[in-house]
């Protein structure tokens, strides 16, 4: 097996992992932290080690704070996936159950090809039009098996889930002209630390702060496996990319929703129901249509 595929392998593995592991905080007896509180601390402590991977890999940064460019994208798109995304994600799963979350925010290649469309104007064939059909059509199946297990949870985690994935798009596609002119690792870490700014503010303007003192360990410990793992996920991930094709690398975007499942029956006692197993299979096979070709 190439070193690529394991670590794009690894790297699913790591990020799904978060899933469940934050789902286990936030639906806890006496949960000791809520969705802000997670998402700045486990930001902040992936950004530190990101920081940390710059000298260790002897990425130049010389000049770096007079690019303008990467400055500006960097914080909007930061903002966007290390401030808000983390925020709607989190709080989509203390209604949620993990698995769906992941497989819901893992729809964002749907959004990025919608929003090319309108923005960019760029189309897709008519295979590509079909598998959009397809992968919508197995959001509404996906949801509708929701709504028989977890009725009361549907409408608001459904929603913070999409937005995610929404967001998520955006982010995607100012980050295809964010690494294409920049050292992708220097523009992650730079992105990371917006979005540990973003959530800082966000911390301190709702008083949230000052309660982390009193974070249950057991909490704190997966909050800081959450963090480590996302860190080297990313790390990992841009390792990969710089041998891996496009097309070969979106094999493996699915091991996220795959681990989170995974996990998730195991440690959580998850059940896997039919419009849950078919949704997620319709969705998988129309993302992987839509990005076959394009015009």
């Amino acid at each position: 097996m190439r070193k690529e595929y394991l670590f794009m392998i690894i790297a699913g593995f790591f990020w799904g992992s978060g899933h469940p592991v934050i789902r286990s905080i936030l639906t806890s007896p006496n949960p000791h932290m809520d969705s802000i509180q997670i998402a700045f601390l486990s930001t902040l402590i992936s950004c530190i080690l990101l920081l940390s991977f710059i000298p260790l890999l002897k990425i130049n940064t010389k000049g770096m704070y007079r690019r303008f460019s990467l400055l500006s994208l960097s914080g909007l798109a930061g903002s966007l996936q290390f401030g808000i995304y983390p925020l709607l994600s989190y709080t989509a799963l203390a209604f949620i159950p993990s698995s769906t979350n992941a497989m819901l925010i893992n729809t964002a290649p749907l959004f990025v090809a919608i929003l090319s469309i309108i923005t960019i104007r760029e189309g897709l064939s008519n295979i590509g039009y079909f598998g959009m059909g397809i992968a919508f059509i197995g959001i509404v199946l996906l949801l509708q098996g929701l709504s028989i297990t977890s009725p009361s949870g549907i409408f608001p985690g459904a929603i913070f889930s999409i937005s995610g994935a929404i967001v998520t798009s955006i982010y995607s596609i100012i980050g295809r002209q964010l690494m294409k002119s920049h050292e992708p690792i220097l523009a992650t870490t730079i992105c990371s630390i917006f979005g540990t700014i973003v959530l800082t503010l966000i911390t301190l303007m709702t008083s949230r702060l000052n309660e982390i003192i009193w974070i249950n360990m057991t909490h704190l410990g997966l909050v800081i496996y959450w963090s480590v793992a996302q860190a080297f996920g990313s790390l990992l991930f841009f390792m990969a990319m710089r041998r891996l094709e496009a097309p070969r690398a979106s094999v493996f975007m699915f091991m996220s929703p795959l681990t989170a499942t995974l996990l998730s029956v195991v440690f959580l006692g998850d059940r896997i129901t039919l419009p849950f197993l078919i949704g997620s299979l319709l969705i998988i096979f129309g993302i992987m249509l839509s990005q076959k070709r394009t015009k």
